[in-house]
């Protein structure tokens, strides 16, 4: 199987992913482009872009994350071990707290564990 997916980043930003396999692997690969809704999680601006970063000396990490112009929250895409992405909350960081205060785009409930924290305990 052979999935594409195009979604409209911003007003003249707009990106094309591809994947081949089965439906699980494309919806994994996928799978943080598909959660986007063209919006910021926190203010629902339309003014995001996607960005990339690489951090580290001699171990080098990519980070690929949605940050919103307006409010300045980020939405990093997480990356299962088995290969494939998903789309993890907007966060916003107040600079003017003392520490690193972080508002979310969504109260956690008693019963949110956020993602599963290995491959093999996703639901599908």
């Amino acid at each position: 199987m052979k999935m594409t997916v195009r979604t409209q980043i911003n007003a003249i930003q707009e990106i094309t992913m591809e994947a081949d396999g089965t439906t699980e692997q494309c919806m994994r690969t996928l799978g943080a482009i598909i959660a986007f809704d063209g919006k910021c999680g926190c203010c629902k601006s339309g003014n995001v872009n996607l960005g990339f970063k690489e951090v580290g000396k001699t171990e080098k990490y990519q980070y690929f994350e949605f940050i919103c112009n307006d409010c300045g929250a980020r939405a990093q895409w997480g990356e299962y071990k088995s290969k494939g992405f998903f789309l993890k909350q907007w966060e916003k960081y107040d600079k003017n707290s003392q520490g690193h205060d972080v508002q979310s785009s969504r109260q956690r409930s008693q019963y949110d564990d956020g993602p599963p924290p290995r491959d093999d305990q996703i639901p599908y």
